[in-house]
């Protein structure tokens, strides 16, 4: 018995054929384009440092007032004695 070979060929959907409202198919048509991406690297570095210096300077000036805000805890409260400005003697002059 003679025997022949042969092959099927199944046709798939690629879901990427549209139809369009009035019944006519989108069929888009592809091409290969090469894209290269930019990325950021770090291509160098920069080190920046800073140093503090502190001076001191001692200059003579009259005080013309002078007000403290103490905002403490009631245990606190309890072992410090604050004396209200009112009440409070001047200081002596050049002190």
């Amino acid at each position: 018995m003679p025997r022949a070979d042969y092959s099927t060929t199944k046709e798939e959907d690629s879901e990427e054929i549209e139809t369009v409202e009035d019944g006519s198919e989108s069929i888009p048509v592809f091409e290969e384009e090469l894209v290269i991406p930019e990325r950021m690297v770090v291509r160098e570095r920069i080190v920046v440092r800073k140093s503090t210096i502190t001076e001191e300077h001692q200059i003579e000036t009259e005080l013309k007032k002078e007000r403290v805000e103490i905002d403490s805890d009631t245990a606190v409260e309890e072992r410090v004695t604050v004396e209200d400005s009112d009440t409070a003697s001047p200081a002596p002059p050049g002190a």
